[in-house]
């Protein structure tokens, strides 16, 4: 139960990968709160969760 309360964090490089868009577009959903982030530093890191959640819009959209 612990483990599913447990966030990953990606960064941004790794993110736009996972997307399949690119970096300017995962700064544009960030900006637009449709991705989860934190800053750590000078790094903004992205939620795998929000990742995940879009991914599975998208394929229930037919967009992937």
């Amino acid at each position: 139960m612990m483990t599913e309360m447990l966030v990953r964090w990606l960064p941004v490089c790794v993110a736009k990968k996972l997307l399949g868009v690119s970096r300017q577009r995962v700064y544009e959903l960030v900006n637009e709160g449709q991705l989860g982030w934190q800053r750590l530093g000078n790094t903004i890191l992205i939620s795998k969760r929000s990742i995940d959640e879009r991914i599975e819009r998208r394929k229930g959209q037919g967009e992937l």
